[in-house]
């Protein structure tokens, strides 16, 4: 009659072998351990590929946006005749033409807070950031944007605001 082994190795009793469940239990969690490390190093590669796509998306809307803006105006010489006047802030506009003015200035001032606001949510990273905020700030020269800003500030998110009139109104309260 076979003897089943005390100490947990396979000895062999008669013409029987006893199976080492332990040690084939320690090789099942050894290879689940792989699985799972393997698993992981899948979802963080396909999470870094889908991080870029985002990134890649956010940037790309808010450029279509830009170009389609620029495209407008390049297109409609009344269009590109009322942001030069609206530029300056020198010439007083129409009642419909200072609206006009204000509607095109706000939409440059939505790209530029999105793009804020993606920043702050780490979906631009920083060097697309500032190429926004170059693009924000510059427009932000004429006095024009700036009257409109004054007027309007309030429709954008609070942290935007306070970043405009912190790091952009330094030499002039908004």
């Amino acid at each position: 009659m076979a003897r089943v082994p005390q100490s947990g190795t396979d000895r062999p009793v008669g013409n029987v072998c006893l199976v080492d469940w332990e040690a084939i239990g320690a090789i099942g969690e050894v290879v689940g351990g792989l699985a799972v490390i393997l698993t992981l190093i899948y979802v963080a590669r396909q999470i870094r590929q889908g991080t870029g796509a985002v990134l890649a998306a956010n940037h790309e809307g808010m450029a279509s946006a830009i170009r389609t803006m620029r495209h407008a105006v390049a297109q409609d010489p009344a269009l590109a005749e009322l942001v030069l006047r609206g530029e300056s802030g020198n010439e007083a506009l129409s009642e419909v033409d200072a609206r006009r003015f204000e509607e095109f200035v706000q939409s440059q001032f939505e790209i530029w807070e999105q793009a804020f606001l993606n920043f702050q949510q780490g979906t631009i990273d920083e060097v697309t950031w500032a190429g926004w905020d170059g693009f924000g700030r510059e427009k932000m020269v004429s006095r024009g944007h700036r009257k409109v800003w004054r007027k309007r500030r309030l429709e954008c998110y609070e942290p935007f605001r306070e970043y405009i009139d912190r790091e952009v109104f330094t030499d002039d309260a908004a």
